[in-house]
């Protein structure tokens, strides 16, 4: 499959969030945003987003929001933004997130504490479920034994 470009994906973006500061869209709200689909039928307009959402997935700027229904099925609900769609629109720039949450080497009374790996797993992880819109990653490699 040939996938639009980061351009391109972004000017889609910038198409569907142009009218709000919102980062979330309900479907009716995107067809609403694109303009000229309201006239066709619903079945239609899933097709063409289904489309524009496989293109927009691929270069991660947004993912998918599911409801369940009253048959406890999954249905699609809308879009939300990932971090790099919103870098991608401008609404953020850089790092975002609240520094002052991060693991520190400094304890309250200003002394120099050793933080070992397990207190940065933990704060690596709880900063995963305090911001579920950023994708936390963290890697660990052993260093090459210099001889």
């Amino acid at each position: 499959m040939n996938y639009l470009s980061q351009r391109f994906a972004i000017k889609t973006l910038e198409k569907l969030f142009s009218g709000t500061e919102n980062d979330k869209l309900s479907f009716d709200e995107i067809i609403s945003a694109w303009g000229g689909r309201e006239n066709f039928p619903r079945e239609k307009n899933k097709a063409w987003l289904g489309n524009k959402m496989t293109h927009l997935k691929y270069r991660n700027l947004i993912k998918p929001i599911y409801k369940h229904n009253d048959n406890n099925r999954r249905v699609f609900d809308g879009i939300q933004l990932t971090l790099e769609g919103k870098k991608g629109l401008g609404r953020i720039q850089g790092e975002s997130l609240d520094k002052s949450e991060g693991p520190t080497s400094q304890n309250n009374a200003g002394a120099s504490e050793t933080l070992s790996f397990l207190d940065v797993m933990k704060t690596i992880s709880t900063m995963k479920e305090k911001y579920p819109e950023y994708e936390i990653t963290f890697n660990v490699k052993l260093k090459d034994k210099q001889s």
